[in-house]
């Protein structure tokens, strides 16, 4: 098993950061200086609520999964993992929901609705264990995956997309929190 204590310096300066980039993202989309739920509320108003799923399985496995979810949350996955960063093209599942194993984020978005990924791109340097890559067939601009859960976005430059990375990256809520997210397969930007 991996120390979570080795990953403590990086995992704090990334949620700083993250939490930076949050804060900076809500401010820059507020139209008016309310600091109240409702206008919270207004700010995030494309992003869907998020939608958790009980994953029964973590094997590892070397053949094609066919996964419940699109993009997948978790489940059988392949032995190595894909490593965190940016990608211009299509990731295999079975790698990603790897590293969705380790705490990582997956945030996958749609080329043909997302324009400039800029934004996405800033998300995953700001991070540890994101992973950010086209997807095809995606049923929203921007999906945000990490093990068990999922939300969708219409805008990615919307403050909840930050929010989920924040909340999830290196959840407990995934089976090995803080194990590698480099080191595995894939060579990111």
């Amino acid at each position: 098993m991996y120390s979570r204590g080795m990953h403590v310096p990086r995992t704090v300066t990334s949620m700083f950061a993250l939490g930076s980039l949050l804060a900076f993202s809500s401010a820059c989309a507020s139209s008016d200086s309310s600091d109240s739920p409702a206008a919270a509320a207004t700010e995030s108003s494309d992003a869907a609520s998020e939608v958790t799923y009980e994953i029964e399985r973590a094997d590892h496995v070397t053949e094609p999964v066919v996964y419940e979810q699109s993009p997948p949350v978790g489940g059988p996955h392949h032995p190595a993992w894909q490593n965190c960063g940016v990608y211009d093209v299509d990731v295999p599942n079975e790698t990603a929901v790897h590293s969705l194993e380790h705490g990582a984020v997956w945030i996958s978005y749609d080329v043909d609705a997302v324009e400039d990924p800029g934004t996405l791109e800033r998300l995953a340097v700001a991070a540890s264990h994101v992973l950010v890559a086209p997807f095809d067939g995606l049923d929203a601009p921007v999906v945000a995956s990490a093990w068990g859960v999922q939300q969708r976005f219409n805008d990615p430059g919307d403050p909840a997309l930050a929010a989920f990375i924040q909340r999830h990256q290196l959840s407990p809520s995934s089976p090995e929190p803080g194990a590698p997210c480099a080191g595995g397969v894939g060579d990111p930007r």
